[in-house]
């Protein structure tokens, strides 16, 4: 009877230690999954600020007129056709 007692003991133990570190590892994914969305947010809000920046009309060098960095007509490569 005491090596029944003992092996229930021994499991009940065991089943408070495995709800333990169930426990311990949903806080530790809840704090990942915080941390993470933190990070995201963090990069997104740079990404509108750097579309701001880049979409931002900045001063031509040589005169008084404005300029966007980003522009599709700038953005295309004029390419000499060959003769043939």
């Amino acid at each position: 009877m005491a090596s029944l007692i003992d092996e229930i003991r021994a499991r009940r133990d065991e089943a408070t230690r495995l709800r333990m570190e169930a426990v311990a590892l949903r806080l530790a994914t809840r704090q990942a999954l915080r941390v993470a969305t933190e990070r995201r947010a963090a990069a997104e809000e740079a990404c509108v600020r750097l579309r701001g920046l880049l979409d931002a009309p900045i001063p031509s060098p040589w005169s008084e007129l404005r300029w966007h960095r980003r522009d599709a007509e700038l953005e295309r490569v004029l390419v000499l056709a060959s003769p043939e």
